[in-house]
């Protein structure tokens, strides 16, 4: 071990080219001596077809990750891993990490992962996407054995969602999950889209105020990374999934 030289690295296809919140919510959660490798994405628009469009530029994205030696390689973005039907998605992944020999997944695959390892199937889905992206987060969650009771969303264009301040994505987060979970029957989690803005801080507000426990795919992607080389997050506050790996380690 080299002393500033980080000991395991986490290869991120990103779904845009800007993704500031993904970088700040790694080293946040999982610190400085581990280190993520992002490769821009190339999504200009929140709909199937760009997605699958992005997803289709996904091989290229992971050869060079896995040249960088990361120890696992997730494909990102909601929009784009789940533009396309899950077994073609898990078939993806499957080659993939056949190919490069390190595990390789899809931020849509952690998520389910992550609301099931909470004991959770009755979900709340909340978004900030059209109608035909919730479809398609729909139908991958439906296909990992989740109900999605109701979902609510406040569509946002790419190019919105790269522009918006810290404390806009904060906001935005609130509100999503207030319109999913401030009405209706209970559920066992909120599902609250998004990774490339702001939304980790508010998670740990949202359970507080409904009880629920809240999982983002970029949460649930964080949770994977750390579960698979044996770590826990710098600091607790970022919710109960992934302070699950903080007792895991006291446990420990």
């Amino acid at each position: 071990m080299i002393p500033g030289i980080p000991e395991q690295q986490l290869g991120y296809v990103l779904p845009v080219g800007v993704a500031d919140g993904v970088h700040h919510a790694f080293y946040s959660v999982c610190g400085l001596e581990v280190n993520m490798v992002g490769y821009p994405g190339v999504l200009a628009a929140f709909s199937r077809a760009d997605g699958e469009r992005a997803l289709e530029s996904a091989w290229p994205a992971m050869e060079f990750l896995a040249e960088r030696r990361v120890d696992r390689i997730v494909i990102g973005g909601l929009p784009v891993t789940t533009s396309a039907p899950p077994a073609f998605v898990h078939e993806l992944c499957a080659q993939a990490t056949e190919h490069f020999g390190i595990p390789v997944i899809s931020d849509a695959e952690d998520t389910v992962m992550a609301v099931r390892a909470l004991g959770a199937r009755r979900v709340a889905l909340a978004t900030k996407w059209s109608p035909d992206v919730v479809a398609g987060v729909r139908e991958h969650l439906v296909d990992g054995g989740i109900e999605v009771v109701r979902d609510f969303a406040l569509p946002h264009t790419a190019q919105q969602v790269v522009a918006l301040q810290p404390e806009e994505g904060f906001r935005i987060a609130l509100e999503l999950a207030d319109g999913a979970l401030g009405t209706g029957d209970p559920v066992d989690c909120l599902v609250l889209g998004g990774g490339a803005w702001f939304v980790l801080p508010a998670i740990e507000q949202v359970e507080q105020r409904y009880g629920v426990p809240v999982v983002s795919n970029i949460a649930a992607s964080l949770w994977g990374f750390l579960d698979q080389i044996g770590r826990s997050p710098v600091t607790p506050g970022w919710g109960v999934l992934l302070d699950r790996l903080l007792v895991s380690s006291t446990d420990a």
